[in-house]
């Protein structure tokens, strides 16, 4: 009787064993396919908001209007999901180097770390004119933390 009842344990704990294995590594297959989701859909979101910048600094950078940059990439940068917004000129110069008053109350401008941490996913973007046969103005680059969507 005792025999039965050890060989009724072992398969009954085989079987739990097998499938604990099972799912968790198909908890794990879809916490990784999530996240990967989630990565594709900040890459859209933040190339999205790239080209929306690009698109509203062509007549500032054309005109020389540094006030408007400099309040549309602070603007920007208020989000909490941005870790670094910048403008480049065609120099690959920076547009925007320091902070402004937006909305009565100063701003200041974010500082680009000199290493990229892993949290962070760089966006860019190029600016064109499209009136000036598609000549490249600068380049949009905005840094987004993963943090803030995973």
């Amino acid at each position: 009787m005792k025999f039965f009842q050890g060989i009724k344990f072992k398969v009954i704990s085989t079987i739990a064993i097998i499938l604990t294995i099972c799912f968790v590594g198909l908890a794990g297959y879809i916490v990784n396919d999530q996240k990967q989701k989630l990565m594709g859909a900040l890459k859209n979101r933040g190339q999205d908001v790239a080209n929306l910048i690009a698109k509203t600094a062509v007549v500032p950078l054309r005109d020389f209007d540094d006030l408007a940059l400099q309040e549309n990439i602070l603007r920007v940068e208020l989000k909490k999901e941005i870790a670094y917004a910048q403008l480049y000129n065609s120099d690959n110069e920076p547009t925007v180097e320091e902070g402004t008053t937006i909305d009565g109350k100063m701003v200041e401008k974010k500082k680009k770390p000199e290493a990229m941490p892993e949290n962070v996913l760089v966006i860019k973007s190029k600016v064109i004119d499209t009136e000036d046969e598609g000549k490249v103005l600068g380049t949009v680059e905005i840094d987004f933390y993963t943090d803030a969507v995973i």
